[in-house]
């Protein structure tokens, strides 16, 4: 039961693997594919030549090889790609200058995302990839470096680290920690602290703050409300799920409050204090138990005048001119005097 292939030189002899019973049929099949690649003739040179050990040997280091080979084809990502999957992204510069510059860690991380979609495989598309989104004093630190040593960038996280070396601020983990902890809303509406808490969190990589803390940092720094009165009471486990019920509440709250704005009372008379109201005829108005002189009414008073002197300031009532004395005007009318006989 020898189904092997013999081994045949130029002479026209064959080696059959009976010759050669130390060898095992995987190792005489190897040594068969041996022959494949560097010829018959070397292989029954070897076969007559060499000894036993010798064979073996030969036989598992060729096999050693085939796996080693086998391996890295399929570790190796093929060239050939698909170009329908390839998908550009647009990265943000980073500039390394100014207090708007961009946090390496959120920044680095977007860099990952926009290689990964391009796939781009050797580290070198990686580094030159990197190198095309500097700007500003990042790129003249990067090409300074370059026109120095040509390999000073030999993969992306050498890279990475030297510009962490060069433009992170120093003991910047700490000072976001310490913002982190002393986290308010203040005037921010719920979204933008619930970014700006997430931007905080994503910032502090080396040393991350337990999650329990990041909760209770969030929950109290809220303002309070409806919305951190529910938090408190429903301790959510995760921070996520404190973003999701901090922003369901604030939906609520904010949509119950515009439903209560919507409805237009009906005008009904309103209550005026009997304090606010004036005398006629430009009087003193009464003032409060305060002190305070109350003016509710806007309508100017009507100045005093006197009618009989003519003269404002004052009433007739009050008038001191003496009142005009009518003329007695005696008018004497003729009376008709019947006549009578003895006056004729």
């Amino acid at each position: 039961m020898n189904d092997a292939p013999a081994l045949g030189g130029a002479t026209g002899i064959s080696l059959e693997h009976a010759s050669f019973p130390h060898l095992s049929l995987i190792e005489w099949e190897a040594l068969h594919r041996l022959a494949a690649v560097s010829g018959d003739g070397v292989i029954k040179t070897f076969l007559t030549a060499g000894t036993e050990e010798q064979h073996r040997l030969a036989a598992q280091e060729f096999m050693a090889r085939e796996l080693a080979d086998l391996g890295q084809r399929a570790t190796t990502p093929s060239l050939t790609k698909n170009k329908t999957d390839i998908v550009k992204l647009d990265v943000s510069t980073y500039s390394g200058e100014g207090k708007s510059r961009l946090h390496l860690n959120r920044w680095f991380c977007e860099v990952d995302i926009a290689v990964e979609a391009r796939q781009l495989c050797t580290e070198l598309a990686r580094t030159r990839f990197l190198l095309s989104k500097l700007a500003g004093q990042a790129k003249e630190w990067a090409f300074g470096k370059l026109v120095a040593d040509a390999s000073c960038f030999p993969t992306m996280a050498s890279m990475k680290a030297d510009l962490r070396l060069a433009f992170e601020p120093p003991q910047d983990e700490s000072l976001q920690r310490s913002t982190c902890l002393s986290l308010n809303q203040g005037r921010m509406s719920m979204l933008e602290y619930i970014q700006r808490a997430r931007h905080l969190v994503s910032c502090i990589t080396t040393h991350p703050v337990d999650m329990a803390t990041q909760v209770h940092v969030f929950v109290s720094g809220m303002n309070a409300g409806y919305q951190r009165f529910y938090l408190t009471r429903k301790t959510p486990m995760t921070l996520e799920e404190a973003f999701a019920a901090a922003l369901r509440e604030d939906y609520s709250v904010t949509a119950s409050q515009a439903f209560d704005l919507s409805q237009v009372s009906e005008p009904e008379p309103e209550p005026m204090e009997v304090d606010a109201i004036q005398h006629y005829g430009g009087r003193r108005t009464p003032t409060s138990s305060t002190g305070a002189t109350t003016s509710s009414s806007t309508r100017s008073p009507r100045p005093m005048r006197c009618f009989r002197c003519g003269k404002p300031g004052h009433r007739a009532a009050v008038c001191r001119v003496p009142s005009p004395v009518m003329a007695n005007v005696t008018t004497n009318f003729d009376v008709a005097v019947p006549k009578s006989g003895d006056n004729q």
